[in-house]
């Protein structure tokens, strides 16, 4: 009989019980021949589960409960962990939920459990942080765009920063498409629309959502005002490079 294949989307602690059941003898002491099948990609775990390629899978819960919405018939047989494994980290002047009022939280994705369980936290509490408004008012936006828009630009932006702080063009856009699973990587992205136009985005989310002022990185509004680019014929642009090494050395 072939074995159960049993998938695990990344290497994490809350996806290794599987791995540890079978080393434990788990399985085998209930006669049952099973496969771990590490996907190393935690975006294949629901659909390999509805293709049958994995039967048995450890997905995100919210990845499940987005398929189900999405019309697949999948069920949760069990669970993997008895505690909550998510943190609120925030320096020490935060002391309770209440103190957030008025300040920005960041979380990894809203569709991700650690995003979610913040969101229902947030929801809970009421503290109405920027990022709280921007994610879940979409009903409160002058037009569904404006949400997309200032999500493409947080992006945008922050791969801008990245940059600024030091690590290579091609390495954030390798990160963002081959780890973070963007169709493309921000900066060519960037790239092709422009310093100014992004910039111009930016002012636009900016008016159009209340409390979510984002900064311009220095290096995008020098970008702008040189006509400069990330990338020159394929390459990193040398003029990306001197800006931030002069601003490391006039930091030092």
């Amino acid at each position: 009989m072939d074995p159960l294949k049993i998938g695990i989307g990344v290497s994490s602690v809350g996806r290794f019980l599987p791995l540890i059941a079978k080393a434990a003898g788990l399985f085998e002491r209930e006669k049952l021949s099973v496969e771990i099948v590490n996907q190393r990609d935690e975006e294949r775990a629901v659909p390999d589960i509805v293709s049958g390629a994995t039967p048995i899978g450890t997905p995100n819960a919210p990845s499940l409960v987005f398929s189900v919405l999405e019309g697949s018939d999948l069920v949760i047989v069990g669970g993997l962990l008895n505690r909550p494994a998510f943190y609120l980290a925030a320096d020490p002047s935060i002391a309770t939920v209440a103190d957030l009022k008025g300040k920005r939280v960041g979380i990894n994705q809203p569709r991700r459990m650690a995003g979610m369980v913040m969101l229902a936290l947030l929801r809970n509490q009421k503290p109405n942080p920027a990022i709280y408004n921007l994610v879940e008012r979409r009903g409160d936006a002058p037009d569904p765009s404006i949400v997309k828009l200032a999500l493409l630009t947080s992006i945008r932006l922050a791969a801008a920063r990245t940059v600024e702080l030091g690590e290579a063009p091609a390495t954030v856009d390798f990160i963002s498409t081959e780890g973070l699973k963007f169709p493309r990587g921000p900066l060519a992205e960037l790239d092709e629309l422009g310093a100014e136009a992004v910039l111009k985005d930016l002012a636009t989310v900016n008016d159009a959502i209340p409390g979510n002022l984002m900064k311009a990185p220095k290096l995008l509004t020098a970008m702008a005002d040189e006509r400069q680019t990330f990338y020159l014929k394929g390459q990193a642009n040398p003029w990306v490079t001197a800006f931030v090494e002069g601003r490391s050395r006039a930091r030092h």
